[in-house]
């Protein structure tokens, strides 16, 4: 055992899931719900070589997002992740309405979680529940982050703080929930790394890395992903419910087990397929964030400043680089090469119709655009010469 886990107070664990069992009584269990938070090196390869020392080749990515994840005991409901990244306005979201996404997206300098986005989100959960008439209990662990503003006032959620130093037995989404998040999210992960690397070698597209939106993306499916079995199993193995039976328990430890084996099994097969240099293993990639990159020494004045509602300085953005322009004349001119291009190929012409005829509707919407453009300027010189 170690970090929280060796500190627990393992004498009173029975007393304290006894107490909880009286307090979750009152509630059904599909209106118990648990959050906690997860750190995730969202472009992080499955590979030993680490971007903190100076190495030859590529450098491994440590760029980290705070999700914070959260279901209810039945694991019939998950809901919106929260995803903390460290930039309010990246290039990769311009233009897009944040409230669109399928993430609650926030943002500070660390990505970390804060009490004013940890109040921020209870009032959305807590507007979440009103509309649908509902009273929830929600258990949290006792991170400083999870302290209430006074002026933050819940009408349909009860907050219950686990005791300090448990939640590794306590918390179900620390029983595999969150595991099970990250095992999704690298699939998805490698499987795109897999789908570059096989356009490289086939076509030659030069391997672009994924972009925070794409991360967003994967974040949701994972989290999608997540099976309600998994969910319920994991609950049963904090055994804090008041329904929790003992007899059930070793058959639930071998369900959960047997379900790790597998989503393992298919991250390492990625693995194996990419083929990296000095790889990690599977369980080692989905495991990395908790284990060595989510903490690190902060001063008091950086400490006081996660705790603290956002100031207002800005992380600067990306300068964007304007596009060329292309005028409607150039695109038609293009489009004729193409056409040429896939004429030209007469070994493969008959597969090769269906992209002739797209081609070509590209081409006319390009020779219409042109026209338009042209009669536009026309009757623009007539009411200037008038």
């Amino acid at each position: 055992m170690h970090g929280e886990a060796a500190s627990a107070p393992i004498q009173d664990l029975s007393s304290m899931r006894e107490n909880l069992h009286q307090t979750l009584r009152d509630y059904d269990p599909k209106d118990i719900f648990n959050c906690d938070e997860t750190g995730l090196f969202w472009k992080m390869k499955p590979s030993r070589t680490l971007s903190n020392s100076s190495v030859a080749g590529s450098k491994q990515s440590k760029d980290r997002v705070t999700i914070l994840l959260t279901c209810n005991s039945t694991g019939t409901e998950k809901m919106r992740p929260l995803f903390i990244h460290k930039h309010e306005n990246p290039r990769a979201l311009k233009n897009i309405n944040k409230n669109s996404l399928p993430v609650n997206y926030y943002w500070n300098k660390k990505s970390w979680m804060q009490v004013s986005i940890w109040n921020q989100y209870l009032k959305k959960l807590d507007a979440h529940m009103r509309a649908q008439k509902r009273n929830i209990l929600l258990l949290v662990d006792n991170a400083p982050t999870h302290a209430l503003y006074e002026n933050t006032i819940l009408t349909n959620i009860v907050i219950h703080h686990l005791s300090p130093n448990t939640t590794a037995y306590l918390q179900p989404c620390d029983q595999g929930i969150i595991n099970s998040f990250k095992s999704q999210y690298r699939k998805l992960y490698l499987r795109n790394r897999v789908k570059t690397f096989d356009n490289f070698n086939e076509y030659g597209t030069e391997p672009v890395e994924i972009n925070i939106k794409k991360c967003i993306k994967y974040v949701a499916r994972a989290w999608d992903s997540v099976t309600d079995i998994t969910i319920n199993n994991c609950w049963k193995k904090a055994n804090i419910m008041p329904t929790y039976n003992e007899e059930d328990n070793d058959e639930n430890e071998i369900l959960m087990e047997l379900a790790r084996i597998k989503e393992l099994e298919e991250v390492q097969v990625l693995i194996d397929q990419l083929n990296p240099e000095n790889p990690f293993t599977a369980e080692e990639f989905v495991d990395y964030d908790n284990s060595e990159g989510t903490t690190e020494m902060v001063s008091d004045e950086e400490i006081l400043k996660a705790v603290l509602p956002n100031d207002q300085e800005k992380e600067e953005e990306i300068e964007e680089i304007p596009l060329p322009t292309i005028t409607h004349t150039e695109a038609v001119e293009s489009y004729d090469k193409v056409l040429l291009y896939l004429q030209q190929k007469e070994e493969n012409f008959d597969s090769k119709k269906n992209d002739i005829k797209i081609i070509k509707k590209l081409k006319k919407e390009a020779l219409k655009d042109r026209f338009i453009s042209a009669r536009q300027v026309n009757l623009n010189d007539f009411v200037n010469s008038m």
